[in-house]
């Protein structure tokens, strides 16, 4: 009889207190970062490996992964040449692949409602994490889930691009739009960035003479169109930080569709004090690790 008293008792709780909706980006479940679990089973078929699910809270494991990365990249990266691919794909391909090569869970910052967290347990294979990294996750996506390892005016001597900066890390450009009234004239920078993995500091005499070799994929912003991606040589002195813009997640990069709304967004939409401030834009690294 008690029991029977209990049951009906629990049931009643939970018609009163259904429970919480789970907030979702394209069908999968986002948590806020004090809700994102310290351990999570993953699907059998995308199994993490031994560690694979914590090594994302510890320090030193993150820093010993990063090196790992950084090598992986020495030797994964040059193969995209010749492969057409979108920048941001690029770089998030290379590092998912390491990831499902090292059996690592991995978690990615969305803007809805406030900061959210995608992890990579939750889904059922690589093709579905892959596929979901290269609809919701753009330029931007990249750019939020970044750390700046130094400012620009800190790297001062070769020396010092060639110990911070490691295959893997990050470029991100942003562009001048021609001013409207004045097509000769460069506009402010646009939300659009173009994200450039770095392949090797080849370090000079001097600044000057120091070159950051990357890779870079593209697509005909027209069309939608991905094109082969290609090995870029730049000068140090050529690269400049830049800050500001909003970080627009979540549109579905479709066919072209995500740099659509975005131009018409850079026309429309000035920037005002109640924009989400943005990183500084290179050079990054993956905040996974750091």
């Amino acid at each position: 009889m008690k029991t029977k008293h209990l049951c009906a008792a629990l049931l009643t709780l939970l018609v009163a207190f259904p429970a919480a909706a789970y907030e979702k980006v394209g069908g999968i479940r986002v948590y806020k970062k004090h809700e994102t679990p310290r351990r999570l089973t993953s699907h059998r078929a995308y199994p993490l490996r031994n560690g694979g699910d914590t090594w994302l809270f510890k320090g030193s494991t993150r820093r010993a992964q990063h090196k790992a990365f950084a090598n992986y990249s020495k030797t994964h990266l040059p193969r995209y040449a010749g492969k057409k691919i979108d920048c941001a794909d690029l770089a998030l391909d290379n590092l998912l692949n390491f990831a499902k090569h090292k059996g690592l869970r991995v978690t990615f910052k969305v803007w809805k409602k406030g900061w959210k967290y995608v992890d990579s347990a939750q889904f059922r294979t690589f093709d579905q994490l892959k596929t979901f990294a290269k609809q919701y996750l753009g330029a931007h996506n990249v750019t939020d889930n970044a750390k700046l390892i130094r400012s620009i005016d800190r790297l001062t001597t070769p020396e010092a691009w060639k110990q911070k900066v490691q295959p893997g890390d990050l470029l991100m450009f942003s562009y001048n739009k021609p001013d409207r009234r004045d097509p000769t004239k460069p506009g402010r920078p646009t939300t659009v960035g173009h994200t450039a993995p770095v392949l090797e500091v080849k370090a000079g005499a001097t600044l000057r003479s120091t070159r950051l070799s990357t890779m870079n994929g593209d697509i005909q912003l027209s069309t939608g169109e991905a094109l082969a991606a290609t090995v870029k040589d730049r000068r140090i002195t050529d690269i400049h930080a830049v800050s500001g813009g909003k970080s627009l997640s979540n549109y579905p990069d479709l066919n072209g569709k995500l740099f659509k709304v975005l131009q018409k967004y850079n026309w429309n939409k000035p920037i005002g004090p109640t924009d989400m401030p943005q990183a500084q834009q290179g050079p990054l690294r993956w905040g996974l690790f750091k």
